[in-house]
């Protein structure tokens, strides 16, 4: 009896533990792919400040990403579904697909874990024959797990559809993404658009707890200024009071920054 009950508490602690790993790993990437979310948060708030309030739902971005993924994945069996993308990424299925309001589209169910999402797609390609099968047991998974796709968005007693909301807000023409160094290096650039989302790799010291790095240690965040002592760039990010990016950060470990050339322009006159 001793011997069965040592049994029974060791496999109760190795599953607690393995359990407890798990969990801690999931909320460690629950949060919206930051790619998705400063880019959205970008947009709104460049429609904000010519007096438009609009909303775009983030997790129809989710959506599209994985059904892309989804494709790619059956495509190469050697290759898994990630929650990697890049800001210039999301103007482009806006640009093919439109886009939803936030209020249309979002998990049903409350709180989402991005990463469990993931790899339930992956699983439903892995056991897919065809690439057809593949992308609607994808939209199945999808379906269920944030919600279904409404057919037209309802804004302002207007009706439009996914397109032509995008199209309303932003083409992909209206933005400029630059993934190589420009000259006068990227803190210059910053300093010109005030306005941007950066994209590059970020230390553990400064990142948030809600900022998710991807699987290749890449981050994107919605600068919104000038640091108050001048040594490097305000984000958006209402949790903390110091949430600056160093210059010196900047100059070293871009990637990419998308920003509105035209407003751009007009600071610099």
């Amino acid at each position: 009896m001793k011997q069965f009950f040592n049994i029974f508490v060791a496999i109760f602690v190795t599953f607690s533990i393995g359990c407890s790993k798990s969990s801690r790993d999931d909320a460690a990437v629950s949060a919206m792919p930051s790619w998705i979310g400063a880019t959205v948060s970008f947009l709104e708030n460049e429609r904000r400040q010519i007096g438009d309030s609009i909303t775009l739902s983030p997790y129809y971005f989710l959506r599209l990403h994985l059904l892309s993924e989804a494709r790619r994945c059956f495509s190469d069996k050697g290759r898994h579904v990630t929650l990697s993308g890049t800001p210039q990424q999301v103007l482009q299925l806006m640009s093919r697909h439109g886009a939803l309001t936030e209020n249309a589209y979002h998990p049903r169910h409350g709180r989402l874990s991005h990463a469990v999402l993931a790899r339930k797609v992956e699983t439903a390609v892995r056991s897919s024959r065809t690439e057809a099968e593949a992308l609607q047991r994808t939209a199945d998974v999808v379906d269920e797990e944030i919600d279904y796709l409404p057919r037209m968005v309802f804004l302002f007693g207007a009706e439009y559809t996914p397109l032509e909301y995008a199209h309303s807000i932003a083409l992909e023409s209206d933005y400029r993404w630059i993934d190589h160094e420009p000259q006068g290096g990227w803190t210059a650039l910053l300093l010109q658009a005030d306005h941007a989302v950066w994209y590059g790799s970020l230390p553990h010291s400064l990142r948030k707890a809600h900022i998710a790095a991807d699987e290749h240690g890449m981050v994107a965040l919605e600068i919104v200024g000038v640091s108050p002592d001048g040594h490097g760039f305000q984000i958006a990010d209402t949790s903390s009071t110091d949430s600056t990016i160093p210059t010196e950060w900047i100059e070293k470990h871009t990637r990419g920054v998308l920003l509105n050339p035209n407003r751009s322009s007009d600071r610099g006159k």
